[in-house]
């Protein structure tokens, strides 16, 4: 039984890959083949498939790659067999194939695309940055592993009813600074603002009501009456060289360890816990893109501070984005601190500040995919 070797390239997306499957294998196996391979998780009925003949430098006379359609909905029966399509695979030959997902995702869709890695370059080396003596800089009394946190995340419902445009995420995958990978960060996870709650994460201003310190970027909902706007948490991101945790060391651990040194975790820990506490968020969020930790503040005093486990870019079950908006929908049912002295301030947006939020939403979702 020959297998059938294709370099598959997405229509709407900046992703290519191969896919090596039996030639007796079907169109249906052919669209898992392909969710499989490239980390999605559509359905393969809501695939489109094009055959592209790509014309060889000896061919001079084609100067055009040739497409035919397979569109599985429609032209073709998922049961299919794939060497009647192809007969050229079967004598070795490599097949290209173009494929195209559906252009609006169900919630769990959305949350569950794949995230291609950053690449770092020139980043600060470990060690490079002094202690903080800013005030916002604090040290919480605990600092303890949120043990619940991965189930409640899993727990979370999730529509799949297909309504929300599909996201494009930042082409540019190499970070030479902590400016560009909060842009990448920013983008990527500021797509979750199509989904409800429609909750946007950006960048701080002197308009926003953050009062003590400036962290990277802030999450912020609107109320009930379309104008005010409820501040979430802040989100402050690190590079790698300033923040890396290897493979199964917990957050939590590795800060008691290093607890008294001005490099490695312990200083984003209470960079994120300063944020929080000074003004009145109950949770925070720490990334380096390919790493990211959400905090959430508890206690008495609101002294003591639980992490998450760590949750790469490229984690399943669940993904950066599924945990970034299970905290959204935490913190805009729950995000503000039980403290008489919290500095928690929401803030109302002026019309044009309104106008201009809703004409961004807008503008994501007439983008062309």
């Amino acid at each position: 039984m020959a297998n059938l070797f294709l370099n598959c390239i997405a229509f709407n997306h900046a992703t290519a890959f191969s896919v090596n499957i039996p030639s007796t294998s079907t169109v249906d196996h052919l669209g898992n083949a392909i969710n499989v391979q490239g980390g999605f998780t559509t359905l393969p009925r809501n695939l489109t498939l094009w055959q592209v003949n790509i014309p060889s430098t000896a061919s001079m006379g084609q100067k055009e790659a040739v497409f035919v359609n397979l569109n599985m909905g429609n032209s073709l029966n998922s049961s299919v067999i794939l060497q009647t399509l192809f007969p050229e695979g079967a004598a070795g030959g490599v097949i290209h194939i173009v494929f195209r997902w559906k252009d609006l995702l169900s919630e769990y869709d959305f949350v569950n695309l794949h995230l291609e890695d950053i690449t770092s370059t020139n980043q600060s080396a470990p060690g490079s940055q002094q202690e903080s003596t800013r005030e916002y800089s604090l040290t919480p009394h605990a600092v303890r592993l949120w043990r619940n946190f991965l189930p409640s995340v899993r727990a979370m419902q999730l529509a799949n009813v297909p309504l929300y445009p599909r996201p494009i995420f930042h082409p540019r995958r190499q970070a030479n600074s902590e400016s560009t990978l909060t842009g990448v960060f920013l983008n990527d996870m500021g797509s979750l603002e199509t989904l409800p709650p429609f909750a946007r994460t950006e960048e701080v201003t002197s308009l926003i009501g953050i009062k003590y310190g400036i962290p990277d970027l802030v999450c912020s909902c609107l109320q009930a009456d379309g104008i005010s706007t409820t501040l979430l948490f802040p989100v402050e991101v690190k590079t790698s060289g300033v923040l890396h945790l290897n493979d199964g060391i917990r957050y939590d651990l590795a800060y008691h360890q290093q607890i008294s040194r001005s490099i490695g975790p312990a200083r984003p820990l209470r960079q994120i816990y300063g944020y929080m506490k000074l003004n009145g968020f109950r949770y925070g969020v720490l990334s380096t893109y390919k790493q990211t930790w959400f905090f959430m503040i508890t206690g008495v005093n609101n002294d003591e501070l639980l992490v998450s486990p760590t949750i790469p870019y490229n984690n399943r079950g669940p993904t950066v984005q599924q945990c970034y908006l299970w905290l959204i929908r935490q913190a805009q049912r729950n995000g503000r601190l039980n403290n008489p002295a919290s500095r928690f301030r929401a803030r109302t947006m002026t019309a044009n500040e309104t106008g201009n939020r809703v004409a961004r939403a807008v503008q994501r979702a007439l983008r062309p995919r």
